[in-house]
């Protein structure tokens, strides 16, 4: 605390990567804690802003979400050109009565299955249901062409129940803050 304001707050990092509806979709991970003296980046944004460009173009640091769907929109057709294999969205949520207990989200492009967001309840793990989820997603994209399924994870999250679903790491990131480490995990069909 910095004269009764907290001078930390959490920001949410984000990564655009491939995926079947726009073919790109935004991993959101709220995993870094800053200073909010080492937020501020507007002297960055204003130099970048004032650069000279030819014409009428313009850089903003404002965008609003039609702005974002048009780029995503762009994004996949582009992507869509160049790539094939199905493309499907497969999601599971599980509910107890009415109360949401877990959910799986996946999609699929080039012939591979994308586990986006997997979540389970905690007073719910440890009974198969997570397992459950899983099976039937890779059922799905094996039945609509997939030869592999591929998710991220952290060592916070769930990289173990991934192995034991017969994921291997492929590759791993150790340059977070705080021993946090991203793992990349695939699986043949």
């Amino acid at each position: 605390m910095d004269g009764g304001v907290d001078t930390t707050t959490r920001i949410l990092v984000s990564f655009i990567v491939l995926d079947a509806e726009y073919f790109s979709y935004v991993i959101r991970y709220d995993i870094i804690t800053l200073s909010i003296a080492q937020m501020n980046y507007s002297h960055i944004m204003e130099e970048f802003m004032m650069q000279e460009l030819p014409g009428n173009i313009t850089i903003s640091d404002q965008r609003t979400d039609e702005d974002y769907k048009f780029i995503c929109d762009q994004l996949y057709k582009y992507n869509v050109e160049r790539t094939s294999g199905p493309r499907i969205d497969i999601s599971f949520v599980m509910k107890d009565e009415t109360k949401i207990i877990g959910a799986c989200f996946c999609n699929t492009f080039s012939n591979c299955l994308y586990i986006d967001v997997m979540w389970l309840d905690e007073a719910y793990r440890g009974r198969g249901y997570g397992k459950l989820m899983i099976s039937q997603a890779e059922k799905v994209g094996k039945e609509n062409g997939c030869v592999f399924s591929h998710t991220t994870t952290f060592n916070y999250q769930s990289p173990e129940f991934y192995q034991a679903c017969g994921y291997e790491v492929f590759s791993e990131i150790r340059e977070y803050p705080g021993d946090i480490v991203q793992y990349f995990l695939k699986k043949i069909l």
